[in-house]
């Protein structure tokens, strides 16, 4: 009884795996299709860019001096004018002090000196006319005229170091006033380098301004490099998309090229080869709600050529089929193999010139399992 029951069991599971298998025959392999549709096929190629501001600038010291204090915070907005660094100005205010104590002192002796001049003076005229009227002598004439002339050159001499005294004064007072650092546009303050009781010089940067306006909007720009060879197809005024890398979904808005600098720079590839760039400036149109800053970084997408109205597939359902290009086409429900000319294309589709025509279905993956000329197979229609 038991025996029976087996062999009923297997003869109902080899009816339902005939079954099955039947079924898959009749009906084919599922595979994913493309109707074939006319496009536009768009050219293009991509690099890396950077935000910059319009007009930025790094604040230096034009003296070496310690830092008294330091008036802004990193990120804060300043109007230009604004004072930015106070550098210690003991050593000019000692310097000045003593410049003004010389001035006083000289100043006192020429006062001196011209009253001795002007007692010179008459005695000079007093010696003179006595002479005239033989009352004395020459050589009395001539001793006043000497103390006369020497009271005057004393004079002269005097004037001339007053006039070096002032001008060290008018230069320690003009140090002074660089001593106050201010802001030299409106903007934002970044990389913030000063600190107080540090040391400022000529050669280190205190900090760096990005140009913003008194709403407080950014004039920004994009930057990239792109390489000679590719230089040719851009011109002034051209459009192009910038994108803009967010978690959940990319931001695309268009820019405009501004500005091709005239010459070329050597760079390292990625893979260390070395290459000629040329920098191109572009003028986003950025959108209201989106918020970037100088630094930010995009993606810079040049559209070289548009082709219009042709037949376009994606790359990946092409295959070589006796040393030419050949696609997997799907007609009355079974595949056939059709060879096909080829156009321009782009890293994820190609233009068909010969070989398709509109609403054709080409499968997607020719190279699935099971797919051979001839094959039945099953879809949904796109």
């Amino acid at each position: 009884m038991k025996k029976k029951w087996l062999i009923i069991l297997s003869a109902v599971l080899l009816m339902a795996a005939t079954a099955v298998f039947t079924i898959q025959f009749l009906e084919g392999d599922r595979v994913e299709v493309h109707r074939v549709t006319r496009g536009n096929l768009v050219e293009s190629f991509t690099e890396n860019g950077v935000m910059v501001s319009e007009d930025e600038r790094t604040v230096y010291s034009l003296h070496q001096a310690m830092i008294e204090e330091v008036a802004v915070e990193e990120g804060q907005h300043v109007d230009e004018g604004d004072l930015l660094v106070v550098l210690d100005t003991a050593e000019l205010s000692y310097s000045l002090s003593e410049l003004q104590s010389q001035m006083r002192a000289i100043n006192a002796e020429i006062s001196m000196v011209k009253d001795n001049l002007k007692n010179a003076e008459n005695n000079h005229q007093r010696i003179r006319s006595l002479y005239a009227q033989s009352w004395a002598t020459k050589i009395e004439l001539e001793e006043a005229e000497k103390i006369k002339n020497e009271t005057q050159a004393g004079l002269e001499t005097l004037k001339a170091k007053r006039s070096s005294i002032n001008a060290q004064i008018m230069t320690v007072d003009h140090r002074m006033n660089k001593y106050r650092i201010y802001a030299p546009l409106s903007g934002v303050v970044t990389n913030l380098q000063a600190e107080e009781k540090g040391v400022a010089g000529p050669q280190q940067p205190l900090m760096h301004l990005f140009q913003k306006d008194e709403s407080n909007e950014q004039f920004l720009k994009v930057e990239t490099r792109v390489l000679t060879r590719d230089v040719a197809d851009l011109a002034m005024g051209e459009t192009l998309e910038l994108i803009f890398e967010q978690r959940d979904e990319d931001l695309i808005f268009p820019g405009e090229i501004t500005k091709i600098a005239s010459y070329a720079e050597k760079d390292i590839s990625p893979l260390g080869l070395e290459e000629e760039r040329v920098t191109v400036t572009i003028q986003p149109d950025l959108p209201e709600d989106l918020t970037l800053g100088p630094g930010y970084k995009v993606t810079v997408e040049f559209v070289t050529s548009v082709e219009e109205s042709v037949l376009i597939v994606p790359k990946r359902t092409l295959f070589t089929y006796q040393g030419e290009d050949a696609l997997m086409v799907v007609k009355d429900d079974r595949a056939g193999i059709r060879k096909a000319t080829t156009g321009k294309e782009t890293r994820q589709e190609v233009v068909i010139s010969e070989g398709l025509r509109e609403g054709d279905l080409v499968i997607m993956d020719p190279q699935q399992e099971g797919i051979d000329e001839g094959s039945r197979v099953i879809y949904e229609s796109p």
